[in-house]
């Protein structure tokens, strides 16, 4: 992934610590640097692909800097069709679920961690890659408005760049709404019109592009605090539910966006979670072509006929 997460332990009486990333491993040549109050950083400038790295921390306060760490390396791989943005608070965690549909799909993923906070991947990043799927779990804040499921501000504005630039986003969130209420982003870029909060869906079928699939009868691992969710005039029904609309989407020029009202990992099977995530790309295929060199789609079909 060209922007690695950095960890590091406590340095005794500091109160920021000042991090360098560099090329070569006299720090010549020095690609990126941060002062940082906490022991984690993801560097917000996507570093040069297939190249080894190099990198520092040293901590300060208000007598100074101290001596820098060890020097730790890293290389930079090849960036993938894919970013998986796992958002989930790890109780449980569901990635798996998605890792197994992507690879039903056929299709190469990166994944960027945010635990559960809003250090999450900026506009540079997401444009290095055809599709973005970006799922919360279980996670929520009470009360509402605070705002940790889903995408936070910084979150939707590299989205909404995303987007802008040809993206193709899904986006599986019970509470982003619940978070974060009915923001532009969501109106605009999501196409939702409203939602009602915690209906608990228990049964969704397809609808539009996902016309003929299911119906399925969820099955949660956490409590069901799914949504009913609305969309615009300008937008589309994705998924109908037992308790009203269930999940939303929007094609404007070049970019799709899918938005789930419901946890995509609550869907009944890895097969049915390899069909919806096809589906989802396939509408995407205009999009999806720029992130093969082919431009053949037709693999996709390979798990799901």
């Amino acid at each position: 992934l060209q922007a690695p997460r950095m960890e590091w332990g406590i340095a005794g009486f500091a109160s920021s610590y000042e991090l360098e990333i560099a090329t070569d491993a006299g720090f010549v040549d020095v690609v990126y640097s941060a002062v940082v109050d906490g022991t984690v950083h993801t560097p917000t400038h996507v570093l040069e692909a297939m190249t080894d790295h190099y990198w520092r921390v040293r901590g300060h306060n208000i007598c100074g800097a101290g001596s820098y760490s060890t020097t730790r390396s890293f290389t930079t791989g090849i960036a993938q069709v894919v970013l998986l943005v796992d958002d989930d608070n790890d109780a449980p965690d569901v990635r798996n679920s998605y890792a197994l549909a992507l690879a039903g799909v056929g299709l190469p993923f990166d994944v960027y961690d945010t635990r559960n906070s809003d250090d999450e991947p900026s506009a540079e990043l997401l444009g290095l890659y055809g599709a973005v799927v970006w799922f919360s779990g279980s996670s929520f804040t009470a009360p509402a408005g605070i705002g940790v499921a889903g995408p936070g501000q910084g979150g939707e504005d590299a989205l909404a760049a995303y987007l802008g630039g040809g993206g193709c986003l899904v986006l599986s969130s019970q509470d982003y709404l619940w978070d974060h209420g009915l923001t532009p982003f969501g109106s605009d870029y999501l196409g939702i019109s409203s939602f009602t909060s915690d209906v608990a869906q228990t049964e969704v079928t397809g609808q539009g592009i996902f016309g003929g699939l299911g119906p399925y009868g969820l099955v949660f691992t956490f409590s069901n605090f799914s949504d009913e969710v609305v969309p615009a005039p300008y937008a589309e029904l994705a998924f109908s539910g037992d308790f009203g609309d269930a999940a939303v989407t929007r094609r404007e020029g070049a970019y799709r966006s899918v938005f789930l009202g419901f946890p995509f990992e609550a869907l009944p099977s890895d097969y049915d979670r390899t069909e919806v995530l096809f589906w989802a790309f396939w509408a995407c295929v205009e999009v999806f072509s720029d992130g093969f060199e082919t431009g053949d789609v037709s693999r996709w079909s390979a798990s799901v006929p």
